[in-house]
């Protein structure tokens, strides 16, 4: 296309990068920072029941025999 020709697109995706207007994930949020929703290994179990089949599978075997092959710790790893 030539340049001079009008665009409207153009508009949008010069400032796709500044339009997000979803959770902001940096640490800074209220919620996060009084420890209300924050997952540590005492509180685990708390949140064990609402872990999908596969993750408490997982996570009874980790209770059960203190380890999990190289694989499930990969995949428990990037559940928590």
């Amino acid at each position: 296309t030539c340049p001079n020709e009008y665009n409207p697109i153009a508009p949008l995706l010069d400032n796709m990068n500044a339009q997000y207007t979803g959770k902001e994930y940096d640490g800074k949020d209220s919620h996060l920072n009084d420890g209300e929703y924050e997952l540590t290994a005492s509180n685990i179990e708390s949140y064990a029941s609402s872990m999908p089949l596969c993750m408490s599978q997982l996570h009874n075997g980790l209770k059960q025999d203190s380890k999990l092959r190289h694989h499930g710790r990969l995949q428990y790893g990037l559940f928590l």
